[in-house]
């Protein structure tokens, strides 16, 4: 027999229940590790010399010269590939369980399970920490605890944006209840990190500054606008150097973040009111920026393949309702608002929730394609790094790639968000 059963048998992993390899599984089964950055060691545990390998950060690909103290790294020595995970949770160890053999533990009011030997002998009965204590935890794949810390190991100050703020209960030391909000912050060096905070209230979407000592939190709102084009090899903005080490954020409403490179902002040119905050280190330089929707990577793009708007000036009504697919996942938008949308390329703002914007994108016919470049006529365009490719087929989309669409036979068309001087890039692809 050749069925599923037998594939998934002779191949050693799994499949999905149509028959496809399962890549999440596959992706699973290839990881080692993890290790902590800055623990003893923790070099020789990696099998093989890591410095020129592909390192995944947060989503992104970078090099191992990225790595810093307390990532939490995964590796495949079959993909020269480490994955990097920088979460962590800072609060007071409200419970273990089961207390004589942890497999979880509970911090700021939410459960998390232990995935390494070492978490769970620190939190154990021979371990460092009891219930009652500050602590901090690095989280892993699935986030799962791989290392507990106290929190003067991981202290220091950072600058990001409040993404979530949510009163939880907690418990005392004596068993005493009381409540205080559960702030989740993405830092401008692409982690996230959540405090209990009990002096006041805080609304998601708030830059801030953290400072954190012990248990000890303080946190301040920040604000400093900047203007000024980004130099073409995206080195400075305006007459300020970025710092060799800058962190950027980009934002959007209130939970919506992205660490991005200077690289991904050469030649825009930032308004004030596109720029949250900056510092200066004491070389002047700029070694934080936090960006207002700067990028546009923050939003979904795909392509509209329905559309159904109806309106009626003697009744007050309308509605609209309209089918897309988002990359091969589909969606559907339907209420009392008419968006004018088109069947075609769009994109999508959403905060939280809510629709900010829907619409179509701009269409641009291009001659050709080579690497991420667009040539159409006597100008080219950026397309972007996640950018949607679609072959158009009697009015059907199907997902394709560039390398399967380049090379003759096929008429290509960009759409794209917005200038690339605003930091706009091709968004979509349609081949015809």
């Amino acid at each position: 027999t050749t069925g599923a059963p037998y594939l998934s048998s002779v191949l050693g992993h799994s499949l999905t229940t149509d028959g496809k390899v399962d890549t999440l599984a596959l992706l699973n089964e290839t990881m080692d590790g993890p290790v902590v950055v800055g623990e003893s060691g923790w070099r020789e545990k990696i099998p093989f010399d890591f410095s020129r390998a592909s390192v995944n950060r947060a989503g992104k690909i970078t090099s191992a010269d990225a790595l810093v103290q307390n990532d939490v790294v995964y590796w495949s020595k079959s993909m020269n590939t480490l994955w990097v995970y920088t979460n962590r949770v800072t609060g007071t160890l409200q419970a273990v369980s089961p207390a004589s053999a942890p497999a979880s533990v509970t911090v700021a009011g939410k459960s998390y399970s232990i995935e390494t030997s070492a978490a769970a002998y620190a939190v154990s009965d021979l371990g460092s920490f009891r219930v009652g204590d500050a602590v901090t935890l690095l989280l892993g794949r699935d986030s799962k605890v791989v290392s507990v810390l106290s929190p003067a190991q991981t202290s220091g100050t950072v600058c990001g944006m409040v993404i979530s703020a949510e009163p939880r209960s907690y418990e005392d030391k004596d068993g005493h209840s009381y409540t205080a909000y559960s702030l989740t912050v993405m830092a401008t060096d692409g982690s996230t990190y959540v405090y209990r905070y009990d002096k006041g209230t805080m609304k998601a979407g708030a830059i801030v500054q953290v400072t954190s000592s012990g248990e000890d939190v303080q946190i301040k709102t920040l604000s400093a606008s900047l203007s000024g084009r980004v130099s073409a090899d995206g080195s400075k903005l305006g007459k300020y150097a970025f710092a060799s080490d800058v962190e950027i954020l980009d934002t959007y409403g209130e939970s919506g973040a992205l660490r991005v490179y200077p690289a991904r902002l050469a030649g825009v040119e930032l308004t004030a009111d596109m720029v949250r905050y900056y510092l200066l280190n004491s070389s002047g330089e700029i070694s934080r920026l936090i960006l207002k929707d700067v990028t546009g990577d923050l939003h979904t793009y795909g392509v509209v393949t329905d559309v159904s708007e109806q309106s009626s000036n003697e009744l007050m009504l309308t509605s609209g309702t309209y089918v897309y697919d988002a990359g091969g996942v589909a969606g559907q938008i339907t209420g009392s608002r008419v968006y004018n949308v088109k069947e075609g390329p769009f994109l999508l703002k959403r905060n939280g929730a809510e629709i900010d914007r829907f619409a179509n994108l701009t269409e641009v016919k291009g001659d050709s394609v080579d690497g991420n470049i667009l040539y159409a006529g006597s100008r080219q365009y950026t397309i972007a790094e996640d950018a949607l490719v679609y072959e158009l087929r009697d009015g059907d989309y199907y997902l394709s790639s560039l390398a399967l669409v380049t090379g003759g036979g096929f008429t290509l068309t960009g759409w794209y968000d917005k200038p690339e001087r605003e930091g706009g890039r091709i968004r979509v692809v349609l081949a015809e």
